[in-house]
Order: structure tokens, then sequence, then C-alpha cells
């Protein structure tokens, strides 16, 4: 490792696809204190982006940090240490340890990757299971019991209470997704989650595939303004490009490349989150998205009774 300003072995270079961009955002990163990169990379896509790291941050090795402009904002005493960055200018550099800096300007074209348009969602009125909700808005709270919600188009979609909510593979229009408390959405198959509004994540929530499916294979697109995600474990793709995405504190975000692992207007990531790049498919996610490497996700192991449907 160099300390920033006294050398440079420029050994890495940009990515060529989004693959493993573990959070590409159009305007704006905030890095919170201590929050750390396990794999991958975080970019910033337009010009005059802004990547801002705060002290205690950690980007492991092999991970890198692109943007047009990277501000470090950390005492001398708390460096944010850092593997590879990539910006034509760097603020602050004196205050973070790192591998690589390459030659300012980097001559790179912006933005970095096609970015993607938000989707037109137009949700429904489908019936709710096991008396969940009416009008096609859904509550699943603990008293339920297990619950499955098959593929449709519904309204508020919601599991609070440590609410246990099963998706099947398929795909599923809503007007708004939440999840409460100590509650559950968990992803049986290849999905597509479209939703109208906005998406809230509560504390110690989680979201995402049961552990046979690859997180790739979990598609989230948000035309909302907003994403939020508190003290939650979330495994998935999130395509926001409209919406302010915040990461809350103690965050374990495991998200999964297509257009970028997470995708946001302005992105921030509380402190103490974590941030990771998923493993490959070894098959695609319509053939059942086996990751190559089973990685624990901690959401309960699936053995749905189907309760209603469409």
């Amino acid at each position: 490792m160099l300390v920033l300003g006294t050398g440079s072995s420029f050994a890495a270079s940009l990515p060529a696809t989004t693959e493993n961009v573990v959070i590409l955002a159009q305007d704006s990163v905030i890095l919170a204190s201590h929050s750390q990169l396990n794999s991958g990379q975080i970019a910033v896509n337009n010009v005059g982006g802004v990547l801002t790291v705060r002290y205690g941050v950690h980007a492991l090795d092999n991970t890198e940090i692109i943007a047009d402009i990277v501000s470090v904002k950390a005492p001398l005493s708390r460096k944010a240490e850092l593997f590879d960055v990539f910006a034509n200018s760097f603020l602050g550099g004196g205050r973070a340890i790192v591998d690589d800096l390459p030659v300012s300007p980097l001559g790179e074209s912006w933005p970095l990757f096609p970015f993607p348009s938000a989707p037109v969602v137009t949700p429904g009125t489908h019936v709710c299971p096991n008396g969940t909700g009416t009008g096609g808005n859904c509550v699943v709270r603990q008293k339920n019991g297990p619950v499955t919600l098959l593929p449709g188009d519904y309204g508020d979609i919601s599991a609070t209470g440590h609410g246990l909510l099963y998706l099947q593979g398929g795909v599923y229009n809503i007007k708004s997704l939440s999840i409460g408390l100590s509650s559950f959405i968990v992803v049986n198959g290849y999905a597509t989650v479209n939703v109208q509004e906005d998406v809230s994540f509560g504390w110690f929530s989680t979201f995402g595939p049961a552990d046979s499916i690859n997180p790739r294979c979990v598609v989230l697109n948000v035309a909302g303004g907003h994403v939020r995600v508190s003290v939650a474990t979330v495994s998935a793709v999130i395509n926001a490009p409209n919406a302010t995405v915040s990461l809350g504190t103690h965050t374990q975000f495991r998200g999964a490349a297509y257009t970028g692992n997470l995708v946001g207007k302005k992105v921030r990531v509380g402190a103490f989150s974590t941030l990771q790049s998923p493993d490959p498919l070894c098959e695609p996610c319509e053939e059942g998205g086996r990751p190559c490497t089973p990685t624990p996700t901690g959401t309960p192991t699936p053995t749905p009774l189907t309760l209603g449907g469409v």
C-alpha cells in the first residue's frame, strides 16, 4: 500500500462493464465513517460527479473507487484506506492510504456507462392472499404465518411486525414496497419487482433470494424518488435511477450486477455499512440462478404454503 501523494504503481484499469459495480450513482456517493467495500467497484457516472469518503472507510484489496472528483474528508489520525482510486480530481488525498492513483486527468469520456431509465409501472388490484388486505394492498404480519404472493399487479405491499412474505419467480407490478421491524421478504425464484413509488426497508428486515438463488436473479426496479434502507440485509439488483438512496447504519447490502448492483441518482452509505459484489452465476437465472460459491444470506429456508393468488 502507498500513502497517497508519494507515488503510484498504476497497475489497475477501469472496469469495462458494470458487472461488479456495487453502486452506480448518477451524481454523487457519500461513504460514511467506517463503511466497507468488500469487493467490486463504486462509481459516480457523470462528469462533475463527486464521491465523498469519510474517516475509517475501508475498501479491501482489488476494489475500485471511481469518480470525476473523489474527496476524502477524514482527520489525519483516522485516514481512510482505499485500494484503487480513479479520479480526475483527488481532494484531501493526504487523508487516505491508497494502493494506486492513476495520473490525472484520466482522459475518459463521461458518462462512464449508459445509465438506465426508470420503469413505467402500472399497479393493480389483484387479490391479497389469506385476508391480508383488500384492493390490492397487502399487509403481512406474524399472525398471518408465512404468506406467498403470486406474481401479478398489486397496490401497496408490506411485511411488518415480524411478518414473513414469500415471492415466487415472475413479474410483480406494485405501487410501493415496505418491510417493517424484523420482517422478511424472501424470493423463491427469478423475479422482477417493479415499484411505482418508494421503497423502505426497516430495522432488522431482510429482502432477498432464498439461499440457493443468486442475488443477481432478483431485480427491484424503482420509479419513485426514495429508497430507504435502515439496519437491514438486502440482496438484489436495485435499479432506482431517479431515487435518492440511503443505506443506513450497519446495513449489509449485497447487490447484484445487471446495470449496476445498486443504481441511484444520489447514494449515501451509512456508517458501518458493508457492500459487496455477489458471486458470478454458474447457471442462468431462468434455470435456477445457482451461485458459483453459495453464500449464506441469513434468510429462512423457504418452505412456503401458497395461501392465495391472483
